[in-house]
């Protein structure tokens, strides 16, 4: 089987593939690679490019690029609101938020 370590790593090897190259976000798991919220805009840009201007936020602050990214998800995605940015930006999140 292509994925002997299940849906989560599946799903880290479809977000490495997916903005890893094109946005220059590394993502080498889910708890620290989140924290300065990068990753969760490049995922959307990589949904609906649109939504976010990436070059726009690479000099913002983390709370501010999680905010945003969250933000957008839930109004635009319609991809409830479970996190608060305050909880990701720490120095070892929580793997399973």
């Amino acid at each position: 089987e292509r994925w002997k370590g299940g849906a989560r790593k599946a799903l880290l090897h479809w977000v490495k593939n997916s903005i890893s190259q094109r946005f220059g976000v590394t993502v080498n798991d889910f708890g620290s690679s989140w924290r300065d919220g990068m990753a969760f805009l490049a995922i959307i840009h990589r949904i609906r490019p649109s939504l976010v201007n990436i070059d726009s936020l690479r000099n913002a602050s983390n709370l501010t690029r999680l905010e945003t990214a969250f933000r957008i998800a839930e109004s635009e995605l319609g991809i409830a609101r479970l996190l608060d940015p305050e909880d990701v930006d720490v120095l070892h999140p929580d793997e399973k938020s």
